[in-house]
C-alpha cells in the first residue's frame, strides 16, 4: 500500500508540473500573440520539454541555421514536432476564422 501511495503521489506531482509548464507556455504565447485559440493549441501540441522561447527560435530560424543535420535524433525529432505543432495550430486557427 505504501508503494502505491508513493506512486500516486509521484504521478500527481508529475501531472501538476506538466500542467504548470503548459499554462506557462500558453501565458507566454498570449503575451506575444494575443490569440487564445492559437495559444491553447500551441501549448498543448508542443513537446513538454520545448519552451515557448524554443518554439520561437525554431520557427524563426532555418533548419540550416539551426544546424539540423548535425543534431541528435532526439533533437531533430523535437524540431520536427515543434514545426508540426505550429502548422497544426495555424491551420486550426485559420479554419476557425474562415467559418
Amino acid at each position: 500500500m505504501d508503494t502505491t501511495k508513493r506512486l500516486d503521489d509521484l504521478q500527481s506531482a508529475v501531472e501538476s508540473a506538466v500542467n504548470k509548464i503548459v499554462r506557462d507556455k500558453r501565458s507566454q504565447c498570449l503575451r506575444a500573440f494575443s490569440d487564445p485559440d492559437f495559444c491553447t493549441c500551441l501549448s498543448e501540441e508542443l513537446p513538454v520539454g520545448a519552451s515557448f522561447v524554443n518554439y520561437v527560435r525554431v520557427v524563426t530560424t532555418t533548419k540550416e541555421a539551426l544546424g539540423y543535420a548535425r543534431l541528435s535524433k532526439d533533437d531533430m525529432q523535437a524540431v520536427d514536432t515543434i514545426i508540426a505543432a505550429r502548422e497544426t495550430c495555424v491551420r486550426k486557427a485559420y479554419e476557425g476564422r474562415r467559418r
